[in-house]
């Protein structure tokens, strides 16, 4: 067979073997950002809540610019609540307020127990937590993990859930709730406000009927907004560096700042208030 050497000397020459390697960092680089821009827009449209979910919310409480809401479909033995509010704040405070776990007892409500068992990272708690229970009510707590998301500069979310865990073991006489789910969603309204969203569902454990539970949970979000806004404004008035977490963030202001998708660490108490 003839062989047209001459042909094949011209594609094997360095001149087109750098005019394909061109081609395929060029094709490389529109393929990142086309993955990027989609990653970016499956975020903004992320699903919300549809009307007939909405209408399965039922108010239970409206007080101090706190709005509570009982999810109506709830079962047995389950209570899920959802709360919102704006604080006069800007959203890294808050945010600081939030991860600051061992301050936890000093707001949240019938807290009287929080502290990290183990830190994964700055994005990632396995938190412990204790609330004092309410005749005739035991005391309850939980053992959940902790992870934040920051999706953008204006956009924080705390989301937690009980784990099964050796760093703590059952305390007598304490009933350790099998099940805690919930978030905290922050949005900067501006620089000197932020909406915070709270939803909290959770089965408390032990014999206690519906409608105790009920009775008990539905004061939790309540009372958990208020305490968060009394705490923000005292960090506030305390200045910068006080608490334990807030020690943390005043030595590395790095951890409040925007990461791709999983942004900046927290702590989220929720297996919390009775």
């Amino acid at each position: 067979m003839e062989v047209n050497h001459e042909r094949r000397s011209r594609f094997c020459s360095p001149a087109v073997g750098a005019r394909v390697a061109s081609r395929l960092r060029a094709r490389l680089r529109r393929q990142a950002v086309r993955a990027a821009f989609l990653a970016a827009t499956a975020l903004a449209l992320a699903p919300r809540p549809t009307a007939a979910e909405e209408a399965g919310w039922q108010p239970v409480h409206k007080e101090d610019g706190i709005t509570v809401e009982r999810w109506s479909a709830s079962a047995a033995g389950r209570s899920r609540l959802r709360a919102s509010t704006v604080i006069a704040a800007g959203i890294d405070l808050v945010s600081s307020v939030l991860r600051d776990v061992e301050r936890h007892p000093e707001w949240r409500n019938r807290c009287t127990e929080a502290r990290v068992l183990q830190r994964e990272g700055d994005d990632k708690l396995v938190v412990y937590s204790r609330t004092e229970g309410r005749w005739p009510v035991a005391d309850r707590d939980s053992v959940f993990e902790s992870e934040v998301v920051r999706r953008e500069a204006e956009h924080v979310e705390i989301r937690f859930r009980n784990v099964e865990s050796l760093l703590m073991p059952p305390v007598p006489g304490v009933v350790r709730m099998p099940s805690v789910d919930g978030y905290y969603r922050l949005e900067a309204l501006d620089a000197g406000r932020t909406r915070v969203e709270y939803e909290l569902e959770m089965d408390m454990g032990g014999l206690v009927p519906s409608f105790v539970t009920h009775y008990v949970s539905d004061e939790m979000p309540l009372h958990t907004l208020k305490g968060l806004k009394q705490q923000v404004q005292r960090v506030a008035e305390e200045g910068p560096g006080t608490g334990s977490g807030l020690r943390r963030i005043a030595s590395n202001p790095e951890t409040l700042r925007p990461r791709s998708a999983s942004g900046f660490s927290s702590i989220q108490a929720d297996g919390k208030h009775d």
